[in-house]
C-alpha cells in the first residue's frame, strides 16, 4: 500500500511537471520551434517541436491509468535523461550566448546549473517510480491471468 501512494505521488509530480511545459510548449510554441531549431538544426527543431510536448501530454495521461503507468513512468525517466543530456551538453560544451532554453512558462528562468539540478531530480523520481510500480505491474498482470510472474 505505501509503495502504490509512493509511486502515484511520483506520478503526480511528473504529470504536473509534463502538463504544465507540455502546454506551456504548445502555447508558445513560435518560440519553442525557433529555440529548438537554433540547438538541432531547422529540419530536425521542426520535428521535435512537435514530438516534445505531445510525448509530455501523452505519457501525462498514461500515469493516470493502472494497466500503463509503468509504461508511462519509464518513458517519463527516459524522456528526463534526454532532457539532463541535452541541459548537460548545453553546460559543458556551447558557449553560454549559445545556449538555447527550450523549456516552457517558469522553468526558463532557472539558470543551467538549476536545471541540471532540477532534471537529474525528476529523472531519478521517475525511475524511481518506474523501479517501486514493477512489482505492483506483476500483481495486476497475474491478477488479470496475462501473464503469472511468481
Amino acid at each position: 500500500m505505501k509503495r502504490k501512494i509512493i509511486v502515484d505521488v511520483i506520478s503526480y509530480l511528473i504529470i504536473l511537471l509534463f502538463l504544465y511545459t507540455g502546454i506551456n510548449k504548445i502555447i508558445a510554441f513560435t518560440e519553442f520551434r525557433f529555440d529548438i531549431s537554433q540547438s538541432l538544426g531547422w529540419n530536425w527543431g521542426q520535428i521535435i517541436a512537435v514530438i516534445i510536448p505531445t510525448a509530455e501530454i501523452l505519457i501525462s495521461v498514461g500515469l493516470l491509468l493502472p494497466k500503463t503507468q509503468h509504461a508511462s513512468l519509464f518513458s517519463a525517466f527516459l524522456l528526463m535523461a534526454i532532457f539532463t543530456l541535452y541541459v548537460t551538453y548545453m553546460l559543458l560544451l556551447v558557449t553560454p550566448h549559445n545556449r538555447a532554453c527550450t523549456c516552457g512558462g517558469i522553468l526558463r528562468q532557472m539558470s543551467w546549473q538549476q536545471h541540471l539540478v532540477f532534471n537529474v531530480a525528476y529523472t531519478a523520481l521517475g525511475f524511481m517510480g518506474y523501479w517501486l510500480s514493477r512489482n505492483r505491474l506483476r500483481r495486476i498482470h497475474a491478477g488479470s491471468t496475462v501473464i503469472s510472474l511468481s
